[in-house]
């Protein structure tokens, strides 16, 4: 008798430590680019991003590759984390991870209304010194939100529902959870879809983070 688990989907989340702090100088640095991308959209409806695949704003990359403390709380030490606890609860497949790069981090900001369709973070992999890194987690930290609850959806879509499940198109509202709010970092699969539903106050922000790793 025994029993095997696939490996899965999973959101994780904790809250960053001196948030107030590494707040106010995001801001800052958003406030130096947003100009610039005001009028970037990027499927984004009443909002704007600093994202774009045709012309990619580097200051938020660029800031975590120059600020390695701030970068450990917002993406390493919740990413080291999220694989411990779930390294713990498997029997088979735990996730072992060689080296992580950053690939990409950018803004984005709601106004009233605002929202983003369902998506995934999927890319092709890289080469970087003779290795194959291959998109693994995504990131969103609630940079700023006045808003009771989060927005931020993640699913599961009916074309991959497993058949002794009652459910076949599986959803994680973040909203229900209380201690999802300003100043939480969501870590998941960067293959995992998540979207953004209608924002109610104006000014959230968050930063997105991809990264991706090479296994062992």
């Amino acid at each position: 008798m025994g029993i095997f688990h696939f490996p899965g989907n999973f959101v994780y989340w904790e809250n960053v430590e001196n948030h107030q702090e590494i707040k106010r100088i995001f801001l800052n640095e958003i406030k130096n680019i947003r100009v610039k991308c005001k009028n970037n959209k990027s499927g984004i409806i009443n909002g704007s991003t600093s994202y774009n695949p045709d012309n990619f704003d580097l200051t938020i990359l660029d800031f975590f590759k120059n600020n390695k403390l701030i970068g450990d709380k917002i993406i390493w030490n919740p990413i080291d984390n999220a694989i411990k606890q779930i390294n713990i609860q498997r029997s088979q497949n735990p996730i072992n991870i060689i080296d992580s790069i950053i690939s990409s981090a950018w803004y984005t900001e709601y106004d009233e209304g605002g929202s983003f369709e369902y998506h995934t973070h999927l890319n092709h992999s890289i080469h970087k010194d003779n290795k194959i890194y291959i998109p693994s987690f995504s990131i969103i930290y609630i940079l700023n939100d006045e808003n009771k609850c989060n927005a931020t959806t993640f699913m599961n879509p009916a074309s991959m529902y497993v058949s002794t499940e009652e459910l076949h198109e599986c959803k994680f509202k973040t909203g229900h959870i209380n201690e999802i709010k300003e100043g939480t970092v969501l870590v998941f699969p960067s293959s995992l879809y998540h979207c953004v539903q209608n924002v109610k106050i104006p000014g959230r922000i968050t930063i997105a983070i991809n990264v991706y790793s090479s296994h062992s």
